[in-house]
């Protein structure tokens, strides 16, 4: 019986103190290899009086603010953007939201609200917007597809480019601060495929 308080103790102590994963694994190990070997038919039972332990192990980890929950990891666009210093600096975007890293803007994964227009009509909080940081020396004019664009000036540290994404999976990329939108699709490219 004392085994048993101590090993309460202990989940309640490493829980308490915000001892890292493998502490708190480590403690309701033990204690799950004890009451597995433990017959508790032998314990009295007092009268009028049950005990139920629940033990939780929560996710010390913070949770993502942004919607990734279907984007897929890549290393190319479609359509096929002409720019590669575009592309790289899309999919490297993309690949920080997908992992949840920390981005440089408070901006950031905040709520797009579609004031434009220019995307299909969806409830508030379906689209967060995201910086889009091209390298100075990209092509200032280049290809979607078929389509040209030409890259507006940037007036401010944040440029003029965007990604919004829709529900954690549709990938929009606007070129023209949201002036267009072009949906793309993060693709692995058949070059890198046979490394």
């Amino acid at each position: 019986m004392k085994k048993i308080l101590l090993g309460l103790i202990a989940i309640i102590f490493a829980n308490s103190v915000n001892a890292s994963d493998y502490a708190e694994k480590n403690a309701v190990n033990q204690i799950s290899e004890y009451f597995n070997k433990t017959d508790l038919s032998l314990i009295p039972k007092p009268k009028g009086i049950s005990i139920s332990i629940d033990i939780t192990v929560e996710d010390s980890g913070k949770s993502c603010k942004y919607q990734n929950q279907y984007l897929n990891y890549g290393n190319d666009v479609y359509p096929k953007i002409s720019d590669p210093k575009r592309v790289k600096a899309i999919v490297k975007l993309i690949t920080k939201i997908i992992n949840c890293e920390q981005l440089p803007f408070k901006e950031d994964g905040q709520t797009f609200l579609n004031k434009e227009g220019k995307l299909p009509p969806m409830p508030k909080g379906y689209y967060q917007e995201y910086t889009l940081i091209v390298p100075k020396d990209a092509a200032k004019d280049f290809y979607i597809g078929d389509t040209h664009f030409t890259a507006y000036p940037s007036y401010g540290v944040r440029g003029p480019e965007r990604i919004v994404i829709g529900g954690g999976k549709t990938i929009y990329y606007t070129p023209t601060h949201y002036d267009s939108f072009v949906e793309i699709k993060m693709i692995n490219s058949k070059s890198d495929s046979n490394r």
